[in-house]
């Protein structure tokens, strides 16, 4: 009879152990996958967000790319370009040639001025009109600029010795930025097509209204800002205007490269409340399935032992 109680009293307590660590296998189990749906569907809508972002600004940079293509390489800027006559700069022929310029500028509402410098002849051909590059400088600023902004620090910034590509000049307080597309047979002509910055970040909002606590930009490789939407103090270096490093506990983030130019397009949000609640889930199983498995070998022991 003493054996039979001994062997009942086993019996009960591994069925008991058995039903409890299965119930806790199947919790951590469904705790686990509902923590990886989770943090997979919240890492794919950032990594959306910033293919959204990389296809609508790469159509419009595919555009400024094709039309800066087809005004460098145009016969009236080959002609141009042969010229030693000032007058060819001031006759029709060349004012139909602005009136391109300023058709590129009214059709891609990203762009805001188009400049192109024929440096033989030192004569600029724009949207603001065809002048000899003086005169364009002071028709584009006026006499009121910035006195420590002069005429040959633009002419420097601009149509100095700079690669192809997208670049940014400090003028002020603020950023302006630009593209460069040059062509150097005989003298060469630089065309630079500067970019209208406040509708790109109009565009960069739209795709993402939350500007507190995300951030959509363009960088370069080592970080520099072009244009952003977010919180500039949270998210960029106010001394350097470069990205400053994200924390990944805390943000997710997406980096992307874009198709058309050697730009980098960044989205970073915000864990979201149900991403950060499924690590709160998690711990709190792990506490739940060690609380689980410790009392229930208690009151098997404790059943067990009161078992006639």
């Amino acid at each position: 009879m003493k054996k039979r109680s001994i062997s009942i009293k086993l019996i009960w307590m591994g069925a008991y152990l058995a039903v409890v660590l299965l119930m806790c296998l199947v919790f951590f189990v469904g705790t686990i996958m509902v923590t990886g749906t989770v943090k997979d569907s919240a890492r794919q809508t950032n990594e959306e967000l910033a293919m959204f972002m990389q296809k609508t600004l790469d159509e419009n940079w595919q555009t400024v790319f094709e039309n800066s293509m087809q005004l460098v390489n145009s016969s009236r800027a080959e002609a141009l370009n042969k010229s030693r006559a000032e007058q060819d700069f001031t006759d029709l022929s060349t004012y139909h040639f602005v009136s391109d310029f300023r058709q590129f500028v009214q059709s891609n509402r990203m762009v805001e001025a188009v400049h192109m410098y024929f440096p033989g002849q030192d004569w600029i051909v724009g949207s603001k009109g065809t002048y000899a590059s003086h005169t364009y400088w002071t028709a584009m600023y006026g006499l009121d600029h910035n006195p420590e902004y002069t005429y040959d620090t633009w002419m420097t910034d601009l149509f100095g010795s700079r690669s192809i590509g997208y670049f940014i000049i400090q003028n002020g307080n603020h950023m302006d930025l630009y593209y460069r597309l040059s062509v150097f047979a005989a003298d060469g002509r630089i065309l630079v097509v500067k970019i209208n910055t406040e509708k790109l970040e109009d565009t960069l909002h739209w795709i993402c209204e939350d500007t507190e606590n995300s951030f959509l930009g363009m960088v370069d490789t080592v970080g520099n800002v072009y244009a952003y939407s977010g919180n500039y103090e949270k998210f960029i270096n106010t001394q350097s205007n470069q990205l400053l490093p994200v924390d990944e506990d805390t943000y997710l983030y997406t980096e992307i490269v874009s198709d058309i130019t050697s730009l980098r397009y960044v989205a970073v949000k915000e864990q979201s409340n149900a991403y950060r609640q499924s690590n709160t889930v998690t711990n709190l199983a792990l506490v739940f399935l060690l609380f689980a498995f410790l009392s229930g070998v208690g009151v098997a022991v404790f059943a067990a032992l009161r078992t006639t």
